[in-house]
């Protein structure tokens, strides 16, 4: 992160009501007076505290993670290209709605994809769909493109189909780069349920109960890990770094399957939520961490202590109100 971007972050988190309101709420903090700006307080108090001090201020701060702001901007790729039918375009189609709607509330920018030799910087994460026709079965530019991505820490979700037309093989070539093996054979024509356990990670928080519809189970080597405790039919979920696979697509369909497994089923509509959050949101630790060095600094540059400026506290009153 620049330094221009770290003064950005500083200004949009202290703008944020949250910051306010926990500085004020807080119990592990000393709270500001009824009516005082926090940010001010903040301040004020950072001309004179000792680093203890400062940890117990920023309590508050660390307890908010990333403002919300943090995430707007970031840009996701969805396939655009793919999809049984119009329905099942999972940029503007209607069948994938809901799955927007997942990525659009954690203010995510979404843009079409029509192809993935070239993913410029400023993409956080891609979605790929199943191809259906030969002509859009990822290339080896397109391959290599993705490959690298993921492995700079890119966030990817690759959704496997076995409706009529799909071809592992269009899809799986860039699976097998990160230890995933995609079935060529479709199973479960009639739906399969997967129940807990999960093995625990981030991405199974909260979940106990999945549906999927018409699959492609999948298999892991490598450093690729399998998120399911069962194996066959219930080999639907596994991760490779940031790139997180799964057998169905139809699973996080806004409308039910024939099956009825599509995104309202279960907890098939929390796991997509961690799935948006594992590979496209940014972590909260992360600015958590620059900002605590940053307000550290200011504790050091801010040693002169200022008169307060909305409670009336003046520098010997401070001084006073210590002894």
């Amino acid at each position: 992160m620049t330094q221009t971007e770290q003064c950005t972050f500083i200004q949009e988190f202290a703008c944020n009501p949250a910051f306010d309101k926990t500085m004020k709420t807080s119990s592990l903090i000393e709270r500001p007076p009824q009516g005082v700006c926090a940010k001010a307080w903040l301040k004020h108090n950072l001309g004179s505290t000792s680093l203890s001090r400062l940890s117990q201020l920023l309590v508050g701060l660390c307890a908010l993670g990333a403002a919300p702001s943090e995430a707007v901007g970031q840009i996701v790729w969805l396939d655009a290209r793919n999809g049984y039918s119009a329905e099942d375009n999972l940029y503007n189609g209607q069948n994938f709605s809901g799955m927007r709607e997942a990525f659009v509330e954690n203010a995510l920018q979404l843009q079409p994809a029509f192809s993935f030799a070239a993913i410029p910087s400023e993409v956080t994460a891609v979605v790929l769909m199943q191809p259906y026709e030969r002509s859009f079965a990822l290339t080896l530019e397109e391959i290599n493109a993705l490959a690298e991505f993921a492995a700079a820490g890119g966030g990817v979700l690759v959704m496997a189909e076995a409706g009529e037309g799909s071809r592992a093989a269009y899809l799986g070539n860039f699976a097998s780069r990160l230890g995933i093996g995609i079935s060529q054979s479709p199973t479960e024509a009639d739906g399969h349920i997967v129940e807990a356990p999960f093995v625990d990670h981030q991405i199974t928080l909260g979940i106990s109960r999945v549906g999927v519809d018409y699959q492609r189970r999948l298999s892991v080597g490598g450093a690729a890990v399998d998120l399911t405790t069962g194996s066959g039919a219930d080999d639907f979920l596994a991760v490779s770094g940031r790139a997180v696979f799964i057998s169905d697509a139809g699973m996080f369909a806004t409308s039910p399957t024939e099956q009825g497994y599509g995104l309202t089923f279960g907890d098939n509509r929390q796991l997509l939520s961690n799935i948006v959050s594992f590979i496209a949101v940014p972590e909260p630790t992360s600015h958590g961490t620059v900002l605590l060095a940053l307000l550290v600094c200011a504790a050091v540059r801010w040693r002169v202590k200022k008169p307060w400026p909305r409670s009336g506290y003046t520098n010997r009153e401070s001084r006073n109100r210590k002894a």
